[in-house]
Formats: structure tokens, sequence, C-alpha cells
């Protein structure tokens, strides 16, 4: 009986471990895809996307909305935050988890700021924002005239069974049909 109390609890520890690893490896990851998403390569963050994402959406169309958000001067993104990592599954030799994040967009509206009617377009823009994005996650700063919006995101992360490293797919309306072909659907009710 003792015997099989220290086996247990040997496969429990090694089994939490590799959990740990494991949710490292996609913290690491992120950590990796966020730098990238700093740096002038922009090619760079496709890397963390997971491929078949590019049998939907052609990579230069990611190319170009990256390099628009990064030339205009006002908007700004950034502050990311990782706030959690779901239980890691595995089916068919390739692990899954859903990664949430937050980061932060930041809107320049002073050159409204002496524009007429401009009060009255920032507060339907606003009432708007706030529906989508919490009443606690948008915030505006009359002096500045910046709006800041606290964003939550998704990301499945993907490791397939030949994959060196996590891939990244986002969680939302756009890449549904991506998402079910990739992902087993029960895993997907699990996360």
């Amino acid at each position: 009986m003792k015997q099989i109390l220290t086996i247990l609890t040997l496969v429990l520890t090694f089994g939490l471990q590799n959990l740990k690893a494991q949710q490292g490896e996609i913290t690491e990851t992120f950590d990796k895809y966020i730098r990238a998403t700093k740096s002038e390569d922009l090619d760079e963050q496709l890397d963390y996307y997971h491929p078949e994402i590019f049998n939907h959406f052609p990579k230069d169309t990611f190319l170009l909305a990256f390099e628009m958000l990064k030339s205009n001067p006002m908007l700004q993104v950034g502050n990311e935050k990782l706030v959690s990592i779901s239980e890691i599954y595995s089916e068919n030799s390739s692990s899954y988890a859903l990664l949430t994040f937050t980061q932060e967009m930041s809107m320049d509206m002073s050159n409204m700021k002496d524009q007429g009617g401009s009060s009255t377009a920032i507060s339907y823009m606003l009432i708007e924002l706030k529906q989508q994005h919490g009443e606690d996650n948008v915030k505006f700063d009359d002096d500045l005239y910046l709006v800041v919006i606290t964003m939550k995101n998704e990301f499945y992360a993907i490791l397939e069974q030949f994959s060196e490293e996590w891939k990244f797919l986002p969680k939302d309306d756009d890449s549904k049909s991506i998402i079910e072909n990739i992902i087993p659907e029960t895993i997907r009710k699990k996360i």
C-alpha cells in the first residue's frame, strides 16, 4: 500500500511539473510574440500565428494591417499583460490551451479638440466603446483628448506533434472556421 501511495505521489508530482513546464513554454512564446509586435520586422509577428490562418487570410493582408497600425500616430497599442492560461489538453499528439491577455489601445483625439461638434462625436464614440469593452475598460482624458481602451483578448495556443514552439490562433468570430478545422470539438468544449 505504501508503495502504491509513493508511486501515485510521484506520478502526480511529475504531471504537475510537466503542466507547469508547458505553461511556462506558452508564457515564454507569448512574451516573444509581444516583443515581435514591438519590432520593426513585421514578418516576425507572423511566425507566432498558426500557419493555417494564412490559408484563409493572406500574409500580405496581415502585414498591411500591422503596417497601418504602426504608422498611425493617432493609435498606439501596448501594455500587454498575460492574465491566464487554461489547463492544457492533448489529443491526437497535439496540445491545446486558451490564453487570455489584456492590452491597451490609445486613440489620440487631440486633432478634434477645437472642432465644432467634436464633444458630441466623442461622446457617442465613448458610449459605443463602453458597450463593446465595458464601462471600466474605456477612459477619456479631457485634457489630452486621449481615449484609452483596455481590451481583453483570447488566443488558442497550439503545439502540434512536430512543432518546436507553440503557435497562436485568435479566438474570435473571424477565425471560427479555422478553429473548427484545427482544434477538435472535444477540446473546444473544454477550453
